[in-house]
């Protein structure tokens, strides 16, 4: 009997040792896998980051190119606006020049015709 027990024992000890071993094998793979998880969730977690990050670039460089395009377009206009301004003003200028200068010569043409008929008529 006593022998019994003892086998029995022993036996038990065995089947513990092994069922302990296995339970640590177990373990060590659910580490394992946990490990595994947990580093795939943190690239995914790094992949979303990235594009949210690379979402919020494009807009960030979509607003510049909006404001640069503006800007430049503001400055077209105020450039356009002042040489259309000279433009005008020097059209103005020269026809005023013209017309001054007709005027001159039409006055001088009266002129030496008024003085021609008093000559004329002083002669006669």
């Amino acid at each position: 009997m006593e022998e019994l027990k003892q086998l029995a024992e022993k036996e038990k000890r065995a089947a513990l040792r092994l069922q302990e071993e296995s339970l640590q094998a177990s373990f060590r793979e659910a580490l394992r896998a946990r490990d595994r998880l947990e580093a795939e969730m943190r690239q995914e977690l790094q992949v979303q980051a990235e594009g949210e990050a690379c979402r919020k670039l494009q807009e960030q460089q979509h607003k510049e190119t909006e404001e640069t395009r503006e800007k430049i377009i503001h400055t077209v206009r105020e450039e356009t606006q002042e040489c259309v301004r000279r433009c005008v003003q020097d059209a103005e200028r020269s026809i005023r020049e013209e017309c001054d200068m007709k005027a001159e010569r039409e006055k001088r043409a009266l002129q030496d015709r008024h003085e021609e008929e008093i000559y004329e008529l002083q002669n006669r």
